[in-house]
């Protein structure tokens, strides 16, 4: 090093001494929430609750061809299925169609007294509304159910939107039953 960047180091190190702890006193900003979840308890009671992390959730079914021992296969190749959890900011159909939730103003969720599918219905920022079966949407007729996900008080939360009659499955204690998306 030379004299001179060595007089500049040494009288930036008082600088660095006061700024750094000025700067670690300052709290961290929250984010403002970036949409308003109602929710709907068995009890008859709604709450509302801020997120910011909304996601589809779904799961993709892979099928892999492999090689097998003939012992344990007399052709020589097995089938192996494997399901990966897959999650998107947007609704996604059967047809691999979707739609983006930075297009949306609200989505409403209405679920049938007994098991079956919800009825979506959203509302796009220009005002177009649009109603569907949540069984329209990608995964709705598989073994995995499509569902809608949010940290909620600090714990991630998932709300289903198809409940099967034939797996025994039932609505949960609280239902999602409205999303209204904030504009900054």
């Amino acid at each position: 090093m030379s004299r001179g960047s060595t007089a500049c180091i040494a009288a930036l190190l008082p600088l660095l001494a006061f700024a750094a702890p000025a700067a670690a006193a300052t709290p961290a900003k929250t984010p403002k929430p970036r949409m308003t979840l109602t929710l709907s308890s068995s009890s008859g009671g709604e709450r509302a609750a801020n997120a910011n992390d909304l996601t589809f959730v779904f799961f993709r079914r892979t099928y892999y061809q492999k090689a097998a021992r003939r012992s344990e296969s007399p052709s020589g190749q097995r089938i192996e299925v494997e399901d990966r959890r897959r999650e998107c900011a947007c609704l996604r159909f059967a047809d691999w169609s979707k739609i983006k939730f930075k297009n949306l103003r609200q989505i409403e969720i209405s679920y049938p007294a007994a098991p079956g599918a919800a009825r979506v219905r959203v509302t796009f920022r220009n005002g177009k509304v649009r109603e569907f079966a949540a069984a329209d949407l990608y995964g709705g007729d598989g073994t995995f159910i499509p569902r809608l996900a949010a940290t909620l008080d600090g714990a991630q939360r998932e709300f289903p939107l198809v409940a099967n009659d034939d797996a025994g499955s039932r609505w949960p204690d609280e239902l999602l039953v409205r999303v209204l998306f904030l504009r900054r």
